[in-house]
């Protein structure tokens, strides 16, 4: 049976993330439109390329993993064996069944 990498979205320590995304596109925007000013004119590329990799790493963590769930009040992102993934509301979801080791969904 392969892995699957739960991720939720309403978990507590998951406060740090959003400074950090504001960080991330903040360097962005401050080497596309130069706010702050250095000196050596690479200081100003480096930390565009460091927002670049923040924004990045963020945005592709579903694709790390082959099988991923991730959720949150409202929903859930089902991705197993395929690229992109299946959105399912939870007031969509009519019925649930686990039975050796699979879960059904019938949704609307």
């Amino acid at each position: 049976m392969k892995r699957i990498h739960f991720g939720n979205l309403n978990k507590k320590g998951r406060w740090i993330l959003l400074p950090l995304i504001l960080t991330g596109l903040f360097l962005l925007l401050n080497g596309a439109f130069d706010f702050i000013e250095f000196e050596n004119p690479k200081t100003n590329k480096y930390l565009n390329v460091f927002g670049y990799i923040i924004v990045f790493g963020f945005s592709t963590q579903m694709f790390w993993y082959k099988n991923y769930v991730q959720w949150n009040s409202r929903g859930m992102l089902i991705r197993i064996k395929s690229f992109l993934g299946k959105n399912i509301k939870f007031k969509e979801i009519i019925s649930s069944e686990l039975t050796n080791k699979k879960l059904i969904l019938k949704t609307v």
